[in-house]
């Protein structure tokens, strides 16, 4: 799968759609859960390591949307469309040297994990 095929998978992947009532709407929500972070390790120990000798790394987390129980709103809530919060699946987390690397990584982990939608 090359980026533009990951991104277009992992943007319109159900598992990434806000939830509707408690099931998955056809709003994508993959940006609005994707963390990016960029950072320098160190090549030979995999340590997080700044300066000279550092490896620069794209990590990216994610994961489904979930709904917030109801028990944890206020007496007064009124229950609204999306009443959900992020969540991030570890199994789903990556790096690469590019963020077009790391995505693709993430949509191989995706398709592993929690299948194509496509079929």
């Amino acid at each position: 799968m090359n980026f533009y095929e990951a991104w277009g998978f992992l943007a319109e992947h159900p598992k990434f759609n806000h939830l509707k009532n408690g099931v998955p709407d056809v709003l994508p929500g993959f940006m609005d859960n994707l963390d990016v972070s960029v950072v320098q390790i160190d090549p030979l120990t995999g340590d997080y390591a700044r300066g000279p000798g550092g490896v620069t790394r794209v990590q990216l987390e994610a994961g489904p949307w979930a709904t917030i129980p109801a028990h944890c709103f206020g007496a007064g809530h009124v229950p609204g469309t999306y009443d959900e919060a992020r969540s991030h699946d570890e199994r789903l987390y990556c790096d690469g040297a590019t963020y077009e690397e790391a995505i693709v990584k993430m949509a191989d982990l995706v398709l592993k994990y929690y299948g194509s939608y496509e079929e």
